[in-house]
């Protein structure tokens, strides 16, 4: 999106900002930056000024920071999550449905259809209307597993922030940790601190068990029961 877009539709960038998932992904930048900031210059990000980054960032370093950032969103973090969902489900059947993580399993999979197929008849028999349904179903379903890799990502350079940075007062995690570990007494750090224990607990659920633990068989499949029988028989 360029400027000139930003000018003429201001709401559009407006929208994004109130999403879950943009939220998340700022949070994300945040920390990073932040991390980055305290490995390599000794500062936090809450100590980053116009002339600090005139003065000691060069354009070199800050491609390279953007590298960096690319290569763990891309790379990275895909193999992570990989790894969690390899090793979660490489545990006894007993215990992943103890967890409900075999849920699906269970299911009479005759009762689902799925989307892709959906869509494919859908163009065969030009048929605008479950065409339509079917690209909305597949963009909510991107937008979901969008928020689930999001939401992995800032728990694990969360993580990583509280490693680098215990003792840095200026970094962004040591207050983060400061205000989720302290005692406070006023109403307002309380508040805080409870929204920070909500969101990191959304995130672990929406990020680890939702992303990673849960199977993903219905991922792209909806409840259409004897969908195949009436499309065969058609």
């Amino acid at each position: 999106m360029s400027i000139k877009d930003l000018i003429k539709n201001p709401n559009g960038i407006i929208e994004k900002a109130r999403e879950f998932r943009y939220l998340v992904l700022l949070c994300v930048f945040l920390v990073f930056t932040d991390i980055s900031l305290v490995l390599f210059k000794g500062i936090g990000i809450s100590e980053l000024t116009v002339s600090v980054i005139e003065t000691e960032i060069s354009i070199g370093q800050g491609l390279l920071f953007l590298g960096s950032l690319s290569l763990f969103l891309a790379f990275f973090m895909p193999i992570l999550k990989h790894c969690i969902t390899f090793s979660a489900f490489s545990l006894p059947a007993v215990v992943l449905d103890f967890f409900g993580l075999l849920k699906s399993e269970s299911y009479p999979k005759d009762d689902y259809a799925n989307i892709y197929d959906m869509e494919r008849d859908a163009i065969s028999e030009n048929n605008e209307i479950k065409y339509i349904f079917t690209r909305q179903v597949q963009k909510s379903r991107s937008e979901e597993k969008q928020i689930e890799f999001y939401c992995l990502c800032l728990l694990v350079v969360t993580t990583c922030g509280f490693i680098v940075s215990p003792d840095q007062s200026s970094s962004l995690t040591f207050w983060i940790c400061h205000l989720m570990l302290g005692d406070h007494d006023p109403f307002l750090f309380r508040s805080i601190q409870l929204f920070l224990w909500a969101l990191f607990a959304s995130c672990f659920y929406i990020g680890v068990y939702q992303g990673c633990l849960q199977s993903k068989w219905g991922e792209y499949k909806i409840y259409l029961p004897k969908y195949y029988k009436n499309t065969l028989n058609k």
